[in-house]
C-alpha cells in the first residue's frame, strides 16, 4: 500500500508540474487583450485642404501573434475646419490593422501594416454638426512603435495611421462639396494595453 500510495502522490505531482508547464508556454507565447488609447497627433486632408486634428480617442483588442493584430472597434478624431469641427468615427463596424513588417522578439520602431476602412459604410466623416456625413472607403498604412513612453503615470505606445480613402456616399445636405480621397496624414494615437506593452512577434 505503501508504494501504492506513493506512485499515486508522484504521478499527481507530475500532473500538476505538466499542467503548470503548459500554461506557462500558452502564456509565453501568446497574448491577446484590450487596447485604449488617445489622439497624440495629426492632420486630414480632403477637398484640398488640410485641417489640423485636435482630440480623438480609439479602443479595441489586440493579438500579438495573429493578424488582424489589432482590431479596432472605436474610434474618433476631431479636426477643426473653416465651418467647425469635423469628427471621423465607426460607424457600428470594426476595423481590422494587420502588422505584417519588421516583427521580431525584440523591441520594433516600426511595425508596418495596414488597416482596412472597407467597402461600406464603416468610417463616418461627419461635418456642419451632422448635417453633412459621407464615408471614408479603402485601406490605409499603419504603424505600430513597440517602444514605451510614460505619459501621466500610464505607459503608452504609438498606434499611427496614414494613408488615403474615397469619399462615398456623400449626403444630400452636403451639396457635393466634398469629393475625391481623404487622407489621413500620420494621425497618432497613444495606445495602452491593459495587459502592459505590446510586443509583436
Amino acid at each position: 500500500m505503501h508504494l501504492r500510495t506513493s506512485l499515486a502522490a508522484v504521478a499527481g505531482v507530475a500532473a500538476v508540474v505538466a499542467a503548470g508547464l503548459i500554461g506557462l508556454s500558452s502564456s509565453a507565447y501568446a497574448g491577446t487583450g484590450t487596447v485604449t488609447g488617445s489622439f497624440a497627433s495629426g492632420t486630414a486632408t480632403y477637398s484640398g485642404a488640410t485641417y489640423g486634428c485636435t482630440s480623438g480617442s480609439v479602443a479595441g483588442t489586440y493579438d500579438d501573434i495573429n493578424n488582424p493584430a489589432l482590431v479596432i472597434s472605436s474610434m474618433s478624431i476631431s479636426c477643426s475646419t473653416p465651418f467647425g469641427t469635423s469628427t471621423t468615427s465607426l460607424n457600428s463596424c470594426t476595423v481590422p490593422v494587420s502588422l505584417t513588417g519588421t516583427r521580431t522578439s525584440g523591441i520594433d520602431t516600426a511595425i508596418a501594416g495596414n488597416a482596412v476602412f472597407g467597402t461600406g459604410t464603416c468610417v463616418k466623416v461627419s461635418l456642419l454638426a451632422g448635417l453633412c456625413t459621407f464615408n471614408v472607403q479603402g485601406t490605409v498604412a499603419a504603424t505600430f512603435n513597440e517602444t514605451t513612453k510614460v505619459v501621466g503615470g500610464v505607459t503608452y505606445q504609438d498606434l499611427i495611421l496614414n494613408g488615403s480613402g474615397t469619399i462615398a456616399n456623400q449626403s444630400p445636405n452636403c451639396f457635393g462639396f466634398y469629393s475625391g480621397s481623404f487622407t489621413l496624414n500620420n494621425i497618432a494615437f497613444n495606445i495602452a494595453a491593459a495587459g502592459g506593452p505590446i510586443n509583436f512577434v
